[in-house]
């Protein structure tokens, strides 16, 4: 019985020996709140693990260092990328927010105008368990009326997109909640307002408010100093949903930031579908993101672009200016899609 006991004990110090697993918190430098969906790179720049929705990842150290990773870098599109040593890791790491970058403009209307134009680059990105397949980005003007009873219309003017031309389609897709690849419509109003029907919202600090869904907490909303909306940040979560003898976990992140001049309008929005797809055999995890951001604005009366697409061909390229070069550098792309984008096929250009 002794001999059995002390094999017992002898293997429970190997398993501690050969396995430290490090449980870390990511959270906010400026008020301590969790970031879920932080993503944890490794020295050459392959994703190793996320945070969860309480900001939480579990990172094994001896595995990693075994596998030659001396230093991880964290990757979240709000928040400052942040190199740290695997040997110092605290059990808490703070991200600093990103400077907002984005364009001041302040114009003013004329009696004779009827729309105003904003212009806008976008980029739209697709993975397979954290592998690219697609990626698009591109420039479009829209024209928007200032008589509500009319519709907004949409040009893209140039674009380019590639492919990961070795991907198998072979798998069945759950459509839960949409695709969301090159989804790039401009609204009038911000997400809250179109859908406010939806939600009731809890007053949390002076400037804040908490989005409440069935009276679970999916999001929160920031106002300017006169009560304005500025930021939106909004999370659907379904669990466990069966269909087709398939297993679906869905999750879709909006995030949009508005400018409250006296034409108010979309700034940057970001949104994120994730689908996790199990079945008895394979597990698959797709993951879209778009970004748009709002470049300028000028009032316009009706006149469109000489030459334009009404959508975008996701297996087509329309460009005929190296645009892509000047916004990669102003919006800088997260490192782990940057590294990746070199290994696709740019699609035909067809301008």
């Amino acid at each position: 019985m002794k001999t059995k006991i002390y094999i017992l004990i002898i293997l429970s110090i190997n398993n501690l020996t050969f396995s430290q697993i490090r449980k870390i918190i990511i959270v906010d430098e400026s008020n301590s709140e969790k970031i879920n969906e932080v993503k944890i790179l490794s020295n050459s720049g392959v994703v190793i693990a996320n945070t969860n929705a309480n900001g939480e990842i579990n990172l094994d150290i001896s595995f990693l260092k075994k596998e030659n990773v001396s230093e991880i870098e964290t990757s979240h599109f709000l928040y400052e990328t942040k190199k740290l040593n695997l040997n110092k890791l605290l059990d808490t790491i703070k991200l600093e927010t990103k400077f907002n970058l984005l364009n001041e403009v302040v114009i003013k209307r004329r009696k004779e105008d009827k729309y105003y134009k904003t212009k806008a680059y976008f980029r739209s990105w697709r993975l397979s368990n954290n592998k690219l397949q697609n990626y698009a980005e591109g420039i479009k003007e829209v024209y928007i009326p200032f008589e509500s009873s009319k519709s907004n219309k949409e040009y893209f003017v140039q674009y380019i997109s590639y492919k990961d031309t070795l991907f198998s389609k072979n798998y069945i897709d759950i459509s839960f909640g949409g695709d969301g690849y090159l989804f790039t419509k401009i609204y009038s109003e911000d997400y809250y307002n179109r859908y406010k029907k939806l939600y009731t919202l809890k007053k949390k600090t002076e400037n804040q408010s908490d989005m409440l869904e069935d009276n679970s907490n999916v999001g929160y909303i920031n106002y300017d100093e006169n009560g304005q909306i500025i930021e939106i940040n909004k999370k659907d979560v379904a669990e466990n949903i069966k269909i087709l003898g398939k297993t679906l976990n869905y999750k879709n992140y909006t995030y949009e930031k508005w400018k409250n001049t006296e034409n108010r309008h979309l700034s940057m929005s970001r949104n994120t579908i994730i689908k996790d797809i199990k079945s008895k055999n394979k597990s698959l995890i797709i993951e879209t993101v778009t970004e748009i951001y709002i470049e300028d604005e000028e009032y316009f009366s009706d006149e469109k672009p000489t030459k334009y697409k009404n959508i975008v061909n996701p297996d087509k390229s329309f460009y005929n200016t190296s645009f892509y070069d000047i916004y990669r550098i102003k919006y800088p792309l997260q490192k782990e899609i940057q590294n990746q984008l070199k290994n696709l096929k740019q699609n035909e250009n067809s301008y």
